[in-house]
């Protein structure tokens, strides 16, 4: 018996040294992997400048893997600058862009090929703005003109899109989501993206994953001073206050967040024994924010514009900006907003805070 296991034994061991498996793959030398993204950058670069329709519509988001950001932001700016179709349309007349490129018309044939073009490098904009991959702003003013682009459903849109993905500014977004047949309030919002880029390309206009941390940071670091410096003082009003449970929103659309003690305070008839609850009129509500100094459009024109949050119905008349302080290079500011009728509280808030903001807002009511 032990004899036919060692001879079993054996023939196995013979199986198994006849039938190695197959050695792992070996890993990419650096050297190797260095030259291939180096190829592959360059052939997305001479695509874009050789204006070749087929290989910018065979471009992939999986082709910028490996890249550099210079890299990736110089096939960006070659893409934005290939948005325009302007130049090829100059005293062309046409009803409907689309029944147009379907005749046989001189140019036509030009015109159709940019068309295509247009496109192509519309979608990978969107594609890389989606995945914040773009810091270079010169491809804004190029996404802008694109909003005007006779091919609205196929390049005006995924322009759009791609401007709120790098701005997180929205202006226009009902339109773009629906594609009215509304020429003037198209018109409105290639206005204001033309108006906010006039006032905003010199500063950093782009919100970027460094921004969002920034701001993070800050409104954190005055969540966590609050706690710390005022709650202590004030355990009735801020009870259930509690800088690791707070929840940012984005609809500001940068992080923001706000307490309510109207809806922190625990039901009375719950406790036992019973907390009496203080009179509603009494109750803190606060709002730390950063908001864009640039208004969006009004709701006439984009019905689904960012709006402000509403405070309270007891807060009317006596909400207070404590401290409005701009995020240096960028298009928005810092603003601490407080109602409460206790003005040692107030005081106190506005001392714990003090040290965070350049200079203390003059005091104003909303």
């Amino acid at each position: 018996m032990n004899a036919m296991r060692c001879g079993a034994l054996a023939v196995g061991l013979g199986v198994v040294l006849a039938n190695p498996q197959a050695p792992a793959e070996k890993p990419v030398e650096p050297e190797a992997a260095r030259e291939e993204v180096r190829l592959r950058f360059e052939k997305l670069k001479g695509t874009f400048l050789s204006h070749d329709l087929l290989g910018m519509q065979a471009v992939h988001l999986k082709d910028f893997t490996g890249l550099s950001p210079g890299q990736v932001n110089e096939i960006a700016v070659l893409a934005a600058r290939r948005l325009g179709i302007a130049h090829l349309l100059k005293g062309v007349k046409f009803d409907d862009f689309h029944a147009f490129l379907r005749t046989d018309r001189p140019g036509v044939g030009q015109i159709r090929r940019q068309w295509g073009i247009n496109m192509a490098c519309a979608e990978i904009l969107r594609q890389l703005s989606e995945k914040r991959l773009i810091a270079d702003p010169s491809v804004i003013p190029h996404m802008i003109q694109a909003l005007d682009h006779p091919a609205r459903s196929f390049v005006g849109q995924k322009a759009f899109y791609a401007l709120t993905y790098l701005t997180r500014r929205r202006s226009g977004r009902t339109y773009w989501a629906r594609l009215p047949d509304d020429p003037k309030t198209r018109a409105a919002i290639s206005k204001w993206w033309a108006d906010w880029w006039a006032r905003n390309r010199d500063k950093s206009p782009i919100f970027s994953v460094a921004l969002e941390e920034r701001l993070q940071k800050r409104v954190s670091e005055i969540a966590r001073r609050i706690e710390t410096q005022v709650k202590p003082r004030f355990p009735g009003e801020l009870q259930e206050y509690s800088a690791e449970g707070i929840r940012y929103s984005h609809s500001q659309p940068a992080f923001n967040f706000i307490f309510d003690a109207d809806m922190s305070l625990p039901l009375g008839a719950l406790d036992d024994p019973p907390v009496p609850r203080p009179e509603p009129d009494t109750l803190l509500w606060l709002q730390v924010r950063a908001r864009f100094v640039t208004p969006c459009l009004p709701p006439e024109v984009d019905q689904w514009a960012v709006r402000d949050v509403a405070p309270p119905a007891r807060a009317a008349g006596g909400l207070k900006v404590l401290f409005e302080s701009p995020v240096e290079g960028t298009d928005l500011v810092l603003q601490v907003r407080l109602f409460t009728p206790n003005r040692q509280l107030e005081k106190a808030v506005r001392t714990a805070l003090a040290p965070l903001f350049r200079a203390k807002a003059p005091e104003r009511g909303e």
